[in-house]
């Protein structure tokens, strides 16, 4: 007869599931999809942020080294402008400029004078 119970037991069929259990499954099942989900969506998210940071740092690092090397510059040009010896030379006209200066007074005088 025990032999009989346990294969009785055996071969029964698993019980149902209520509505209620089987709403909790399907609930529980949509939250691990659901779940899932947003962790995909996090991780992806986190890495595009990651890159994106990682693509910046480069760029500004380099915009601050420019920007400083730049003002470096051009402050000691500035400085050795500015030196009194220096005016006369700094201010003296090219003589090629001066040459085509004086032919273009030249050229108006004698076109103002043909009116």
């Amino acid at each position: 007869e025990e032999k009989k119970e346990e294969e009785e037991e055996e071969e029964s069929p698993p019980p149902k599931l209520t509505d209620y259990e089987q709403f909790e499954q399907t609930t529980i099942n949509r939250e691990e999809m659901e779940m899932r989900i947003i962790r995909s969506l996090l991780t992806s998210y986190f890495s595009i942020v990651r890159k994106s940071v990682a693509d910046s740092v480069p760029k500004s690092v380099m915009f601050f080294l420019v920007n400083k090397s730049k003002q470096t510059i051009q402050s000691e040009l500035v400085r050795k402008m500015y030196k009194d010896e220096l005016f006369k030379d700094l201010l003296k006209e090219n003589d090629e400029i001066a040459a085509k200066r004086k032919a273009t007074l030249k050229m108006l005088k004698v076109l103002q004078r043909a009116q």
